[in-house]
């Protein structure tokens, strides 16, 4: 009974020998770092940066169709994206020591965490040779990226008219960023426009406010880079990105007087009364009398007494033989007290800038011009109800003295 039990465990023994990989896997670097297979201890890397894997092995016997692959599994978007990458197919001599090269990028989104690097040497019978090691995936201190730029119109563009920007920062680094510089230009074109991001927190992302570019108007057609760079960590670090924006030409080109005429900002009521609390709204009409699209726009000072916002929004572009209209607003604050103010808002239109003064007369409640209008209207009520009743009451007592 113990000698068969002996052989049956010879004979498993030889069976898994037949089939193991036969060779040995002499080391595993790192970007350079020389690798424990499962150490305890874990080598960190950050996330966003290309590495590089230099895998050595010894195969005992001579082998045909030969790969090495490196990869990291549990990354969230494998689907779309491999942490991986492998050799081509070779044969491999015994007792000779091969060095393959491999690459692998940690994506930028890969959640901070442990992770294995799973090397696998393999053939096409026999079973694969396995190595894992522990790796510690992290953030790098400052690492801002543009995830998107948004072009309106997107792509193409009349000379003269204006290409506005909106772009999409995020944050993969350890460290919020504050006020982040961003630029868009078109240096063929000399024009360029600077926005203010004031906070990006840690994995986190933020839009700017709308860049503004407004093409020469006699500008040749063409396609043009646009540019965008963002400057973060006190400016000591940049980031860019470039898209392409194709100009036609304008039809309002070497037509001065109507280009003069083309634009027509029409402001309403430039003075309001309202209580503390209240919001007073200023209506703004921006007006293009021209063939081609023009961009205007209203940058309102801050004050302390109220908070100043535009809406839909503080830039529009209007089309040819069209107008758009734009709401002024400001919030009265709580404890304002009551006089006449006034702020100030600039308005552009085209080429051209002014700054437009508004009034706001702020009013408390016991002289609140809609109180006073009220008892006014009850005065005059009761006015004429006494004088209908003696006129009433004179023309009955003459009817009765005749």
């Amino acid at each position: 009974m113990k000698k068969r039990l002996m052989f049956i465990l010879l004979v498993l023994v030889l069976a898994v020998s037949a089939f193991a990989f036969p060779g040995t896997l002499e080391s595993v670097k790192f970007d350079g770092t020389t690798l424990t297979s499962d150490s305890i201890n874990k080598l960190n890397v950050e996330r966003g940066e290309e590495y590089e894997i230099k895998v050595a092995f010894t195969p005992g016997v001579d082998l045909d169709d030969v790969e090495v692959e490196a990869f990291i599994s549990g990354y969230e978007y494998s689907d779309d994206e491999r942490i991986s990458d492998r050799s081509g197919v070779f044969d491999a001599d015994a007792n000779t020591t091969y060095v393959k090269k491999l690459k692998i990028r940690i994506p930028d989104d890969a959640d901070e965490d442990s992770y294995k690097l799973r090397i696998i040497v393999s053939d096409r019978h026999n079973s694969p040779l396995v190595a894992n090691f522990n790796l510690k995936i992290g953030l790098q201190r400052h690492d801002v990226k543009i995830k998107d730029v948004i072009l309106n119109p997107n792509g193409i563009v009349e000379a003269g008219s204006a290409v506005i920007a909106t772009v999409r920062v995020d944050n993969d680094g350890e460290k919020d960023e504050k006020d982040v510089r961003v630029e868009v230009s078109i240096p063929k074109l000399g024009v360029s426009d600077v926005e203010y991001i004031d906070e990006i927190e840690s994995d986190d992302e933020e839009n700017t406010e709308e860049i503004f570019l407004r093409i020469p108007r006699c500008a040749a057609p063409g396609v043009y880079d646009l540019n965008v760079e963002v400057a973060y960590s006190g400016r000591h670090k940049t980031v860019s990105a470039k898209k392409s924006v194709q100009v036609v030409a304008g039809e309002d080109c070497g037509d001065s007087s109507s280009e003069e005429q083309a634009s027509v900002v029409l402001v309403g009521l430039q003075s309001q009364t309202g209580k503390p609390g209240e919001t007073l709204v200023y209506p703004i009409t921006f007006s293009n009398n021209g063939k081609n699209s023009k961009m205007f726009s209203v940058s309102a000072e801050s004050v302390e007494w109220a908070d100043v916002s535009v809406t839909p929004s503080n830039a529009v572009v209007v089309p040819g033989k069209d107008s758009k209209v734009v709401y002024l607003n400001l919030k009265l604050n709580d404890d304002v007290e009551a006089g006449s103010r006034v702020f100030y808002a600039n308005i552009a239109s085209d080429d051209k800038s002014e700054n437009v003064a508004f009034t706001a007369n702020v009013v408390a409640e016991s002289s609140s011009p809609a109180g006073w209008l009220e008892f006014i209207v009850i005065v005059l009520v009761v006015a004429i109800i006494v004088l209908g009743l003696i006129v009433f009451f004179r023309s009955r007592d003459e009817k009765e003295y005749y």
